[in-house]
């Protein structure tokens, strides 16, 4: 066999090699981004429920309750991918306020403005975190400080939300 030979043979099987790793990892590049992107899709649905929930249970009985919106219902969800801390703060200030009151107490046109304003801010950071994934960027993510101020914002407002599921509980059940 000439040595021009055996080049070309191991360049083919190099070629061959290549090839084989650029289609492994061109599709674990698209996963990855599928995976990414169905967390997105589910932490925007699962937001919308949240909110969505707070304004039912002060609507009282009879309001439609966007169902579940735990983490068996959106397993990929994770609020931290919206990446503004202010449009965190601004969806729990008002999710805090519409749990501070009784449930039943009724909604208010200016309640249901700051929802949609809040829900309509989450959904514009989630859409550029989208946008950076189909475009191959890295998603923005909490500072360290914006980490502890994001934690503290989900302590008060779990506890806000366990108190008024209670009192909807009395008040669904007629009580």
């Amino acid at each position: 066999m000439s040595i021009e030979t055996l080049i070309a043979i191991l360049v083919a099987v190099a070629i061959a090699a290549l090839s084989v790793w650029a289609v492994e990892f061109l599709a674990e590049q698209r996963s990855r981004r599928d995976r990414q992107l169905d967390a997105i899709d589910q932490t925007v649905r699962q937001m919308i429920a949240v909110m969505g929930d707070a304004s039912a249970s002060l609507a009282g009985p009879g309001a439609d309750k966007p169902g579940r919106f735990d983490a068996d219902a959106y397993p990929s969800a994770d609020q931290r991918l919206v990446g503004d801390i202010d449009a965190l703060r601004e969806f729990y200030s008002v999710l805090a306020e519409l749990h501070s009151r009784a449930p039943g107490s009724g909604i208010r046109e200016s309640d249901l403005r700051k929802a949609a304003s809040a829900n309509q801010r989450v959904r514009a950071a989630l859409a550029g975190q989208e946008e950076r994934v189909l475009t191959r960027r890295p998603i923005r993510t909490l500072t360290s400080a914006e980490m502890v101020e994001y934690g503290a914002m989900m302590r008060g407002v779990t506890e806000a939300i366990r108190q008024t599921a209670l009192a909807d509980e009395a008040l669904q059940r007629g009580g």
